[in-house]
């Protein structure tokens, strides 16, 4: 080689972070409509990278439902191998009808590029299961009419929910 002074070169490389943010939901097989129902969403910073400007959310919840996530507010960068966990309480739902169910999904981001999109949500249904609370009163009726009198009354028959009571009646036995 004539010239030994043109056989190196120097070329800076840069690396571009990268964290794989990872979401799983947490939420019960089946409820009744009107208890009270706990889910959970995790996100996690599976790495390997910090990631910049994590979010994590529960979506698909009912209306008037609050969402609380830990830590508040989210750290930033969140390190490689941490996680913000997101809880919702509320009743189920008294009018998706039989067969009815609420989907719950969590969803993580950031800022910082994800070489795994995929996992970034997670969805569970919930069953929810109708109830409807049928009641009925009486009134109008004699306390102690003789025997074999006819009587006169009112039955009213009220359905104290939460959900329709489907194929409803009210007739008076005796």
């Amino acid at each position: 080689d004539p010239n030994a002074t043109n056989n190196t070169a120097q070329a800076l490389v840069g690396t571009v972070p990268q964290a794989d943010m990872q979401a799983t939901v947490s939420v019960p097989a089946t409820a009744t409509a009107g208890q009270s129902v706990t889910v959970t969403g995790v996100c996690t910073n599976a790495g390997p990278s910090p990631a910049a400007a994590t979010t994590c959310a529960l979506s698909g919840l009912p209306a008037g439902a609050v969402q609380s996530c830990t830590p508040s507010p989210a750290p930033d960068p969140l390190a490689a191998g941490s996680s913000i966990t997101c809880t919702s309480t509320f009743n189920a739902p008294a009018d998706l009808g039989p067969g009815g169910s609420l989907p719950i999904t969590a969803t993580a981001g950031a800022t910082t590029a994800d070489p795994v999109a995929a996992n970034n949500s997670d969805a569970d249904p919930i069953a929810i299961t109708p109830q409807a609370d049928m009641r009925a009163a009486v009134s109008g009726l004699p306390a102690n009419p003789p025997a074999g009198s006819t009587v006169t009354g009112t039955v009213t028959c009220t359905n104290a929910g939460p959900s329709v009571a489907a194929a409803a009646n009210c007739v008076p036995g005796g």
